[in-house]
């Protein structure tokens, strides 16, 4: 029958011989374990290949975490891109493991040299056969198993010249020509590889676009410049060539003049796209700039002058024109994404970036104002599916921050508008990000909101509100490791925000690495003093450092601050608790206890009622957390679980 060396998908072909991916001829690189991954589920294709037996084949005797199997999915996933109908190659069955899904040619070694295959509509584990070298297959126990490899003995590791055939007489007359061939394809195949080599001169492997500053005399309205690079930001994340910092990630430099070099060491990256924007009435002028960090020199820049209706046509520009900078070596449907438009009309865009732009401040204030302006977008363009996206998630946070008095009102409508934005368009990601959400909040279903996630980091990897919501998924999961690598990206990608820094403390504090936490803790609470509940975190990091000294100051200014009382209040009690101030923490147990009806936050009961040795009491109040609130208080759990040992 001859032997499989060739799996072909599409514009792929998995090189059995070599362990190599090719997309287009073009060598792709692969970590061997991702390699591995890939085979086996390409040989399983159509089966549900589960987690476990991937893992004890991979990994053999080791013990490792899930979230190693699960981030070279996430490579792979990120590798393929989707098949034809715009859906993944690998599809993860929740709880279960993955299955491969697109068509395969399988391209036997006989077959080889007249470049034939058979299109299988579903794999055979009898077809999956090559000297039981590099093949899995699935036994009688129903598991996958590895036929050899690194278990394989040294008579097995032979040369694919001394694989059995079925008609061996045949194979042994004519050994010279096969070893011309095998030549000829060794000199072939080296021919490509180098031809193919992605040329990439410029040293550059991440870039941040900074907002464009405002100059000229009509300089008032901020958000043009900030709402010009959050188009570009999401022009160039959708190509997933090389990380590009998220819009939260470069949003504090809106309000402040900067050097872009400075900046660009701060985010940690290697270059930086700056520019200015001048409008005068109708007229647009755009000048951006390219500049690599190590050397400060300008890599591109160019100026553009249009009236404003055709700023689309600039940032489209400005997109292409600084992937082919980078030398990013897009394919002609990746070109064709970097100008894909959310929407045609202008007035549209205009009050869908100013709805961005307050969205990122995340106040009371300026999140009901990003709501207002992400409808009006909506009013503009019915069919503006990210600006439904975006409605949604105001409405989430003006939940989850308990800014809205009607909360079952407030929900009902995040859930009405990500359902509308996916009914729309099924690949953005701020929609599976929405949707995570309200799946939580109002239906309760962990298992759906892990699901949505993934497909927003799928779709963008380096979304850093992602990967945090998706690390408290996992947290809730049990997969403590899980968690803090997502919140570890989250940080890294989006260095500079005060969310990511935050997430990411919790996790540290969770591990009991508080020497860390107080570091990046500090950092939140220096990017921006006034987000919710930065300072009651950095009070709580500063007592499990050993310095209640350090704390009790910072909570009790942080009781006056309306968004942070009841956590100030219960993290001050807790902390007199521990330190022997029993009266004083009793008073404000009490109080807690009066107001529960306005904080709602029995999180906040139940850690000062343990503090105060009241076991039963505090159990009783963490029954009602899990049953009646939309959110536990991670702020108090923290020090709880941190603290104590049951």
């Amino acid at each position: 029958m001859g032997n499989i060396i060739y799996y072909d998908f599409e514009s792929f072909r998995l090189d059995v011989i070599n362990e190599q991916l090719l997309k287009d001829n073009q060598p792709v690189p692969l970590t061997h374990k991702a390699f591995k991954t890939l085979l086996i589920l390409v040989q399983n294709y159509g089966q549900l290949v589960k987690k476990e037996d991937i893992i004890s084949q991979i990994w053999h005797d080791s013990f490792v975490e899930d979230s190693n199997l699960t981030q070279h999915i996430y490579v792979l996933r990120k590798t393929l891109g989707n098949n034809k109908q715009g859906k993944p190659f690998i599809e993860t069955i929740p709880k279960r493991g993955y299955c491969f899904v697109g068509e395969i040619q399988k391209v036997k070694a006989r077959e080889v040299s007249f470049a034939e295959s058979s299109v299988t509509p579903n794999f055979r584990n009898e077809d999956a056969v090559l000297d039981e070298q590099f093949i899995y297959v699935r036994g009688e126990d129903g598991r996958i198993h590895l036929s050899g490899d690194e278990h394989r003995s040294e008579d097995t590791q032979k040369n694919l010249t001394d694989l059995p055939s079925p008609n061996k007489k045949t194979f042994f007359t004519k050994p010279i020509l096969l070893i011309f061939c095998l030549v000829g394809l060794i000199g072939i195949s080296f021919l490509l590889y180098q031809a193919f080599q992605p040329v990439r001169e410029t040293g550059i492997n991440s870039i941040a676009v900074l907002p464009f500053k405002l100059i000229g005399k009509d300089n008032s309205d901020e958000t043009i410049g900030f709402g010009l690079a959050d188009a570009v930001i999401t022009s160039l994340s959708k190509q997933q060539k090389i990380p590009v910092r998220p819009t939260s990630a470069v949003f504090q430099f809106t309000e402040k003049n900067f050097d872009s070099v400075t900046a660009g060491k701060q985010l940690g990256v290697d270059s930086v796209l700056e520019g200015t924007v001048q409008r005068d009435g109708e007229l647009i002028r755009v000048s951006a700039k390219l500049i690599k960090i190590s050397d400060g020199s300008t890599i591109w820049a160019e100026n553009f002058d249009e009236k404003f209706t055709y700023i689309f046509a600039v940032q489209d520009s400005i997109s292409t024109k600084v992937a082919k900078s980078l030398m990013l070596n897009l394919s002609n449907v990746q070109e064709q994404q970097l100008t894909t438009r959310n929407t045609l009309s202008t007035e549209a865009y205009q009050a869908y970036q100013n709805g961005r732009y307050f969205w990122n401040k995340r106040s009371k204030e300026d999140l009901e104002k990003a709501v207002g302006y992400f409808q009006k977008a909506i009013e503009l363009d019915s069919n503006y599916a990210i600006a439904y996206a975006m409605l949604a998630d105001s409405y989430n946070m003006l939940y989850y921050y308990d800014f809205t008095e009607k909360s079952q009102e407030t929900i009902d409508k995040a859930d009405e508008s990500a359902k509308k934005a996916l009914q729309l368009n099924d690949s953005i990601p701020e929609s599976y990000i929405a949707s995570a959400y309200v799946q939580i909040a109002k239906y309760k279903d962990y298992k759906a909101s892990v699901v949505s996630l993934e497909r927003a980091i799928q779709l963008s990897p380096y979304n850093a509100t992602a990967r945090i919501r998706y690390g408290w998924q996992l947290l809730r999961m049990e997969n403590m490791d899980g968690a803090l690598e997502q919140m570890r990206i989250a940080q890294e990608n989006d260095p500079l925000s005060p969310i990511s820094n935050s997430a990411y403390c919790s996790m540290l504090l969770l591990k009991r690495n508080y020497a860390d936490a107080l570091k990046y803790s500090q950092k939140a609470v220096e990017l921006m003093p006034n987000a919710p509940l930065v300072k009651v975190q950095l009070a709580n990091v500063y007592f499990l450092n050993g310095k209640p000294e350090e704390s009790i100051p910072i909570l009790q200014q942080e009781i006056n601050v309306p968004h942070s009382k009841y956590d100030a209040l219960a993290s001050l009690a807790y902390i007199y608790a521990k330190t022997g101030k029993t009266k004083e923490a009793e008073e404000i147990f009490s109080r807690l206890k009066a107001e529960i009806n306005i904080s709602n936050k029995y999180s906040n009961l139940a850690l000062v009622a343990f503090a105060l040795g009241k076991k039963e009491e505090s159990l009783q109040y963490f029954k009602v957390v899990l049953e009646r609130t939309k959110n536990i208080s991670f702020s108090t759990l923290v020090i709880l679980f941190s603290i104590e040992e049951n």
